[in-house]
């Protein structure tokens, strides 16, 4: 230490000179404390004081009361415009009564609205418990599985039960998975069971700006004009939004160079296969507006596949849209 007695023979010397500061201001000589003060003494002019510090203050420090004044909020004096938010096409139908819609986990609501059945001693795909939540349990399956391996019926029976339905739906929804991943899904014959996991994307994530969004005429003509089954469907009745619109499309593949965009429907159209026809399936296309869902998602597939592809050409790249009736699906009425 500093301060620390030296073993000079003359008495009160420091050992401070041996340090830098010492060194420089006792020019190496050991000194005693008076010394080391005539030292810093003889530094001191008008810029330089040396004074002995005087006796600690241990008081404890108190805060000064200061008066509180009264506090008001002041006046709004113009109007606040909030319709600037990030919605989604289930948003976007509930015309703007509610935000929830879009804070709310999100939902199978193909078939909110629709109740659950009725008890019946069949075990079909077609007595599958209906209703949103079945819904999302039967999306989150596809989410989960690896299309070109066998369905586990263990795996089948734990999600069952994790999402408590009975485990007595097991044989038939492993056979109605391993149906589904096997069917032709169109005129090339792709099936999901040969998508390996570089092929696809599940969930694919997007979001559109809603700059300058246009009325729900205005969206209707322009549809209406280019797409047949818009043609034939109700008036459209979206709010109007200015923000994002936030989407998941269920699953993008890429087969033989093209791409294309699949979504999954719960729907329930009847008591068999046979209720799922072309025309039947068009009538529940048309009556969701599922039509301006897949343009929406045809959007938005198109402009990342342009972003990500340097000779990107929507005519030779763009395979199409899916739509997949999974309670119409048959192995023996694939059409």
């Amino acid at each position: 230490p500093p301060l620390a007695r030296s073993r000079s023979d003359s008495p009160g010397e420091t050992d401070v000179h041996e340090s830098a500061l010492g060194r420089l201001l006792q020019k190496g000589e050991p000194m005693d404390p008076a010394g080391l003060r005539a030292c810093i003494e003889a530094l001191c002019d008008e810029h330089i004081v040396c004074r002995t510090p005087g006796s600690t203050d241990n008081d404890r420090w108190q805060i000064a009361a200061a008066a509180h004044a009264e506090l008001s909020a002041r006046t709004l004096q113009r109007l606040l415009y909030d319709s600037w938010r990030v919605t989604s096409y289930s948003g976007l139908q509930q015309r703007g009564h509610s935000v929830a819609q879009d804070l709310i986990p999100r939902l199978d609501i193909d078939a909110a609205g629709v109740g659950e059945a009725a008890e019946a001693p069949a075990l079909t795909p077609h007595h599958f418990p209906r209703g949103a939540s079945p819904g999302t349990f039967l999306h989150s399956l596809f989410e989960e599985l690896d299309f070109t391996q066998p369905i586990d019926p263990q795996w089948v029976q734990e999600k069952l039960e994790l999402s408590g339905f009975e485990t007595r739906w097991e044989p038939v929804l492993t056979r109605w998975l391993d149906t589904v991943l096997h069917v032709p899904l169109n005129e090339t014959g792709v099936s999901l069971s040969v998508l390996t996991g570089r092929e696809k994307q599940v969930e694919m994530e997007f979001y559109l700006p809603l700059a300058q969004p246009l009325t729900a005429g205005e969206r209707q003509a322009l549809i209406r004009r280019y797409d047949p089954l818009s043609a034939g469907c109700p008036a459209l009745d979206c709010m109007l939004v200015r923000g994002m619109l936030k989407g998941f499309i269920d699953l993008v593949f890429r087969y033989e160079g093209r791409y294309y965009l699949l979504d999954y429907k719960s729907n329930w159209l009847g008591e068999d296969s046979a209720a799922y026809t072309q025309t039947a399936m068009a009538a529940a296309m048309q009556a969701h507006r599922y039509d301006l869902q897949y343009q929406l998602y045809t959007l938005a597939l198109h402009r990342y596949l342009r972003h990500r592809m340097a000779n990107y050409d929507y005519e030779r790249h763009f395979g199409g849209v899916i739509y997949l009736f999974l309670r119409g699906v048959d192995s023996e009425r694939p059409q």
